[in-house]
């Protein structure tokens, strides 16, 4: 039975709000009933890139994350003291410090003593999200495995309501391979402002200057990767250029030193290329002659940790590539031309007592005495 012909045997996700007394879940009620609340659950299969739906197909080792939203249904009074405990079914884990209420993170005791989100107003919604990993394979059988999670919502003065989800964990044969799930990252520059065309592992540049980093990320899995997030932590001296960022050549929204930006889906051994420009600090935000900073990205997805990329940045006070050149004073000048004169004239010393110079100096005497007997006609 292939994914999708499974799928549509799969029960839809149903919410049920039961009316129970306390001292059915070992609860005392210390008020009396004057208002309301009604719980529904949904899950996400993010290892599948999944959308939220109301009951999931999973595989072993799959991560999945599971959405509590509760409403205040009385239209007169709030619900007081909420809390809310979720117990998750056999075969599903709880990953430790998931759990967030409005995106804020909540500790875990969702899972434990329950987890208070104070009060609801009316018609007032508050969501909880957590996630949990489907165990290994050896803990299913071959075929269907179907897990309920439960949610309990009580409150001081409101009957307690529970909420239920459902996953069915699909193991086709002992021999199954699970998707593995890998995202390669790297990252090069290149100082524009130099003329640079050349991408480098490490940069070499000057205060005010233009830098273009290039990140490579590329998909090493055997399934695709959902919502791939590509973030860059600049260092204090760099500067990002507004509305300078390139996803495949294609200018998109800043972000990328915020929280990061969405690149959306990549699919088994595809790549995508990041670019974004920045400046250089001037001079004087600069105590060195060399300052060495170091400029990191995060590239993280879905249903992957997160791959780290570090490249190093040298910024360096003057001229770059070039022997500098000193110039000499008037004293300095002085001693040298002194100097040069006098190895001249030991040159020429050792010239002049050479025997090479003697044979030239009677050669040229003997022409001078036969030159003047000639003109003087000396017999």
């Amino acid at each position: 039975m292939n994914k999708n012909t499974f799928s549509t045997f799969v029960s839809t996700f149903t919410v049920t709000a039961i009316l129970l007394g306390f001292l059915a879940f070992g609860l005392t009620a210390n008020a009396a009933i004057t208002s309301s609340v009604s719980v529904s659950n949904s899950v996400r299969n993010i290892s599948s890139g999944a959308s939220e739906v109301e009951s999931v197909v999973a595989y072993p080792n799959d991560t999945l994350e599971l959405i509590i939203r509760v409403t205040g249904t009385n239209n007169a009074n709030s619900a007081e003291n909420v809390r809310v405990l979720n117990t998750l079914p056999a075969g599903l884990t709880y990953i430790s410090g998931s759990t967030t209420l409005g995106n804020v993170s909540r500790g875990d005791a969702i899972v434990s003593a329950g987890l208070d989100i104070g009060s609801i107003l009316p018609y007032q919604t508050k969501e909880i999200k957590f996630r949990a990993r489907v165990n290994a394979p050896s803990y299913f059988s071959v075929g269907t495995t179907a897990l309920t999670n439960r949610a309990y919502v009580y409150a001081d003065n409101a009957s307690t309501v529970i909420g239920t989800s459902s996953a069915s964990v699909l193991r086709v044969s002992d021999t199954t391979v699970n998707p593995t799930y890998a995202i390669q990252l790297q990252q090069f520059g290149k100082d524009v402002s130099r003329g640079e065309t050349t991408n480098h592992a490490s940069i070499t540049t000057r205060p005010n200057d233009t830098v273009e980093f290039v990140i490579k990320i590329k998909s090493n899995s055997t399934a695709n990767l959902y919502n791939v997030i590509v973030r860059d932590i600049l260092p204090a001296g760099l500067n990002y250029i507004n509305n300078s960022t390139g996803l495949n050549n294609v200018i998109i929204a800043n972000g990328i030193t915020g929280n990061g930006i969405n690149i959306g889906t990549l699919t088994p051994g595809q790549e995508a290329t990041v670019r974004m420009f920045v400046t250089v600090n001037p001079a004087s935000g600069f105590t060195s002659d060399t300052t060495y900073l170091t400029n990191t990205v995060q590239v993280y997805a879905d249903n992957t940790s997160t791959a780290v990329s570090s490249m190093s940045v040298s910024v360096v006070k003057g001229a770059l590539s070039q022997v500098s050149q000193v110039q000499a004073g008037p004293g300095e000048t002085l001693f040298i031309s002194l100097l040069t004169s006098a190895f001249v004239s030991m040159l020429y010393m050792a010239y002049a007592t050479s025997e090479s110079y003697k044979r030239k100096s009677l050669l040229a005497l003997a022409k001078a005495q036969h030159a003047n007997k000639t003109k003087f006609n000396f017999r």
